[in-house]
């Protein structure tokens, strides 16, 4: 037998290889490094979804509860005006406007917009989708999180789950009142800088007003645009004002058609 096992050795160098010191150790060494990778597999999962797919992911332990003695049903939320393609466009409603509005305030940077109320939006809504530390990233998700609970959209929220990050994709996992699954709302990254609460950025003061469909009168444009102390005359005395309504009148409440433009006193727009 022994004579028969050195003859194949002998006719097979590689399995004299395998049967030596080096050969061993080396399978040794495969074999442990397959354990290993066993082990630890979710670390190293992790790890490689993170450096190589741009993979987060923070889990609410335990879930984070909404604490509001009052959670509305989601079919209540009101109507809200649709942003799409920095355009308005129709209504949404529901789940849908819940969505929107999620969105917008994570995308909102909390104290830089002077108009809007000082708790609105997050401090992380540019840094949560540029942090590349798991545990940087698992703090500001935590962070957001209670930021949202502490937000109007919490009246429609259960419970948070989860907040993860998907290259420049971050969801919130979370339960809404009035559905029995739950809901995954998205906030892509848009550089951009258009969303701020549903509403564009207020565009520069137009110098000239259009009449609205009733019409309307001298006076109630002045009461309307006009600045405190402001009359009627002021905006009749500009010459192009002037050319479109006609010779000298005498009645400030003269009534103008629908669609009618004026040139506004610069003062006003100050």
């Amino acid at each position: 037998m022994r004579e028969l096992i050195s003859n194949l050795i002998a006719k097979n160098e590689w399995m004299e290889w395998v049967f030596s010191g080096i050969g061993v150790s080396v399978i040794f060494s495969i074999f442990g490094l397959i354990g290993i990778i066993i082990k630890y597999r979710k670390p190293i999962i992790k790890f490689l979804q993170q450096k190589l797919f741009g993979k987060y992911r923070w889990d609410a332990n335990p879930p984070l509860k909404n604490t509001k003695d009052l959670i509305t049903s989601i079919h209540e939320h009101p109507s809200d005006f649709r942003m799409s393609n920095d355009r308005l466009q129709g209504y949404v409603q529901g789940e849908d406007a819940f969505r929107q509005s999620l969105y917008h305030f994570i995308r909102t940077e909390k104290g830089k917009y002077p108009w809007l109320p000082k708790d609105c939006g997050i401090e992380q809504a540019e840094t949560i989708y540029k942090v590349t530390n798991s545990k940087e990233f698992a703090r500001q998700a935590e962070s957001v999180a209670f930021a949202i609970m502490q937000s109007d959209n919490a009246d429609y929220i259960e419970v948070i789950y989860s907040i993860s990050r998907n290259k420049k994709m971050l969801c919130v996992e979370l339960k809404l009142k009035g559905l029995p699954n739950t809901t995954i709302c998205e906030a892509p990254y848009d550089s951009k800088d258009f969303f701020v609460q549903g509403v564009p950025e207020p565009p520069p003061k137009s110098n000239i007003y259009v009449v609205p469909e009733s019409g309307e009168s001298l006076t109630s444009i002045v009461l309307r645009v006009g600045k405190e102390g402001s009359n009627w005359r002021e905006l009749y005395e500009i010459e192009e004002n002037k050319a479109i309504i006609g010779g000298e009148i005498t009645s400030h409440m003269l009534h103008l058609p629908a669609g009618t433009k004026l040139t506004l006193p610069k003062h006003w727009l100050d």
